[in-house]
């Protein structure tokens, strides 16, 4: 079944006609909205009171961070959650950026995903125009299903200061936020300077130069800080690192 919102509030009309009938919702999103997290709030509330669970994964937050609006809705949320059940909780993919939309509902011996375009926001579920699918199919739910255990596994639950922005040193977080000086210029003789060094070009499968696209920097505990978006990393085998290159590069 296609859901769109070509005619109307489809797919928001959708979600909670099935999540007022679940026992456990598990949504994972690139992206929510807060006012769309208020909107449910109730919803889910409702599903952990009763003793239901309610996961929900947020997939770029950790390498874009949020804003303030948002995380205060997700913070009171996960409280909330977390209040009526141990298993509930929203939550931040941590591996890499996660951008899929899924949205799990079981109930009973029925379960049902929706796999499409639409983030758990209000231009996702009401505004845009998107596209998603509705699926029943055993198969289909059992992929989805052990899809959504790996993405729960390498997640962490939302804390005051899991995500970047409170993560990362002020040094750090000042690279990330400030743009690279517009007045600065190469010398009019580069071309005609002596080398100083140089550096052998490997080939590899793909490389990201950028490195605020990457991983991130894993810290002691398991978790990812992310990378200041102009900080790019020049990486040479061991080997290399000798006179004349360590004469102007230490360490």
């Amino acid at each position: 079944m296609l859901i769109t919102n070509d005619d109307g509030n489809v797919l928001n009309d959708t979600f909670v006609d099935l999540a007022s009938k679940a026992k456990n919702i598990i949504i994972a999103s690139g992206y929510f909205g807060s006012s769309q997290i208020e909107e449910a709030k109730p919803l889910f509330l409702d599903i952990v009171k009763n003793g239901g669970k309610v996961n929900l994964i947020h997939g770029m937050g950790m390498w874009e961070g949020i804003r303030k609006s948002l995380e205060n809705s997700i913070s009171s949320l996960n409280t909330d959650l977390q209040k009526y059940s141990s298993k509930s909780g929203f939550y931040f993919y941590t591996k890499q950026r996660f951008h899929g939309k899924i949205y799990f509902f079981d109930h009973d011996n029925t379960q049902t995903c929706i796999i499409g375009s639409s983030n758990f926001s209000k231009n996702g579920v009401t505004l845009n125009l998107e596209a998603n699918l509705l699926q029943t199919d055993k198969k289909n739910i059992e992929l989805t299903t052990n899809f959504l255990k790996l993405l729960l596994k390498e997640s962490q639950i939302y804390n005051d200061s899991l995500l970047p922005d409170k993560g990362i040193s002020k040094k750090s977080k000042s690279l990330f936020l400030d743009k690279p000086k517009d007045d600065y210029r190469l010398p009019k003789d580069i071309w005609k300077r002596p080398v100083d060094f140089e550096i052998p070009i490997r080939i590899q499968p793909k490389s990201s130069l950028n490195l605020t696209f990457g991983l991130g920097r894993k810290d002691k505990k398991g978790l990812y800080a992310i990378r200041p978006y102009y900080e790019v990393e020049i990486t040479i085998p061991k080997k290399y690192w000798v006179k004349p290159l360590i004469d102007v590069i230490p360490n």
